[in-house]
């Protein structure tokens, strides 16, 4: 590569920049070392089924002790809706939301993925 080449190459963002190697085809710096994506299909359907599990378990803690949605909710500083969606494993539950629940259901965390 001739010193005006090299030049030329650094005044580029490295987006734009292309690293040539000997009989293969130009790959952009962004592009050079990245894997192909992973199928995270599989991973989607078991987060899914895991959340209607947890969103179970929620449900069945929460009528043990007599809690409604709103009551719940309240005590969590959060939406009934948002509860409710916990429930029925429309959302993903954040791991510290799971321990708040836990303490206000009187459960320990592990409790939900036993």
């Amino acid at each position: 590569m001739t010193l005006q080449a090299q030049i030329e190459l650094e005044a580029r963002s490295p987006a734009q920049r292309t690293f040539e190697e000997p009989g293969a085809r130009r790959r952009t710096a962004r592009t050079a070392h990245c894997p192909k994506p992973i199928d995270r299909s599989l991973a989607r359907d078991e987060q899914v089924r895991l959340n209607k599990l947890i969103g179970a378990k929620i449900r069945t803690r929460r009528h043990e002790q007599n809690l409604s949605l709103q009551a719940l909710a309240a005590r969590l500083g959060i939406g009934f809706q948002q509860i409710y969606k916990y429930e029925v494993g429309e959302n993903l539950i954040p791991a510290c939301r799971v321990v708040a629940i836990a303490k206000t259901l009187k459960v320990t965390a592990s409790y939900f993925f036993e």
